[in-house]
């Protein structure tokens, strides 16, 4: 099921061609096994133990988990014309791919403590399914009505309940981070390259890097180079503003997208924002702005707060706005 959904999926996103990874039937088969065994109990787990910084349906985890899954396949799983790796090798990638996009799809829109019992919560899981009934009466009476069936692993030639390459024991889950290329989970510190303040840097422009930023600049540049829209939300004063910035002006190749960075206020107008937009694209036919062939373009929207926008704005300007963005086929980062 899930497998097929990639195939489906890729080809009408980009006019019937073949996507840059290949899944076999058996894969397919395992793929699909997985999100059986976990991706319910995570649901369940975080909308029964857990507090969101941001309210989120199943409806959009599941999306992201697809979304995130599809960019790492994109680099673990070669594709027809790739060299071939070895078999064991192509099970793992697809096992360790699958955890860590559960692992910032599900359990990555919580606050502190709610990352804390999600990651108890999925660790005690994959050692024993059981551990459900046994500790989490919540969660079993909240996977029962959603009619999930706990699987039985009858068939000894397939998924038996269990990964080859599990997350390290340290931490929360979402302190590491899976390197396809290297094909071992890392944390996000040791990602990190050695950083040097310049003598003549002021103050004001210095961003010590840690965990966090790391974080964001490896979600943002993997979303964002594989047409996907993150949503950027947490606490101020964490660097997420400055972080995206970076990663969209800097980190990005600059001469493939030309970023739009709009800073909304109570007193932004729709005019303004009509300006600031056609002022960067180029007319393609009347009513029809966009970036040229050679460009994508990205809009990076700050401190955009969802509840002024919701009581001051007309549901006509709403939907204007939201036109806009999606007729420029454009790539749009959000950020809280």
């Amino acid at each position: 099921m899930v497998g097929g959904y990639y195939q489906q999926k890729h080809r009408e996103d980009y006019g019937g061609e073949p996507p840059p990874f290949e899944l076999k039937e058996d894969e397919a088969t395992h793929l699909t096994a997985l999100y059986d065994w976990l991706v319910e109990p995570s649901m369940a787990c975080l909308r029964r133990n857990c507090k969101e910084m941001s309210p989120t349906g199943d409806a959009n985890l599941l999306t992201s988990l697809l979304g995130l899954l599809r960019c790492l396949l994109s680099e673990a799983i070669p594709g027809a014309h790739d060299e071939v790796p070895e078999e064991g090798s192509r099970q793992k990638q697809l096992e360790c791919c699958f955890l860590f996009a559960l692992f910032w799809s599900t359990g990555c829109t919580s606050d502190a403590a709610g990352r804390a019992k999600y990651s108890l919560f999925v660790r005690e899981v994959m050692e024993d399914i059981n551990t459900i009934d046994e500790k989490y009466p919540g969660v079993a009476t909240a996977l029962a009505v959603r009619k999930w069936a706990k699987p039985t692993y009858e068939d000894a030639t397939a998924f038996q309940g269990s990964v080859e390459c599990p997350p390290p024991d340290a931490g929360d889950l979402q302190d590491w981070c899976y390197d396809p290329r290297q094909g071992k989970w890392l944390n996000w510190v040791d990602t990190l390259e050695k950083f040097t303040i310049s003598e003549d840097a002021e103050f004001s422009t210095i961003m010590v890097p840690t965990g966090y930023t790391a974080q964001l600049s490896y979600m943002c540049q993997t979303l964002l180079t594989h047409g996907l829209r993150p949503l950027v939300c947490g606490p101020t004063g964490t660097g997420k503003s400055v972080s995206v910035v970076k990663c969209v002006t800097s980190e990005l190749d600059q001469s493939k997208y030309k970023p739009i960075q709009l800073g909304f206020s109570a007193k932004t107008s729709a005019h303004m924002t009509q300006d600031i937009i056609d002022g960067n694209l180029g007319k393609r036919r009347k009513g029809t702005f966009g970036a040229d062939s050679e460009h994508e373009m990205s809009f990076n929207l700050i401190w955009w707060r969802r509840w002024r926008l919701h009581e001051t704005a007309p549901p006509r300007r709403r939907r204007r706005d939201r036109q806009r963005v999606y007729a420029s086929r454009a790539r749009v980062a959000v950020v809280s």
